[in-house]
């Protein structure tokens, strides 16, 4: 199994880094329109972890598209 540049990026989201979350949003707001759609996380297993880099993502992701809702802690309770 190889270990490339992009599989370094995405360990850099789960440890929150800047400059991965911006990474991977860029990437997704490439690929996704602008409709109204709600965005949300799925919780990580140990439910003493509040914050998460795919949470950032998804908060940094609905700052970025007008129709988007942050519904990243409707799965939390």
């Amino acid at each position: 199994m190889e270990f490339n540049d992009y599989s370094a990026t995405i360990l850099d989201l789960k440890e929150r880094d800047f400059e991965a979350i911006h990474f991977f949003r860029k990437q997704l707001c490439n690929l996704m329109s602008d409709e109204e759609i709600s965005v949300t996380t799925v919780p990580s297993h140990s439910s003493v972890t509040l914050f998460s880099g795919i949470r950032d993502l998804a908060q940094r992701l609905v700052e970025s598209k007008k129709g988007f809702i942050d519904a990243t802690l409707c799965l939390e309770y």
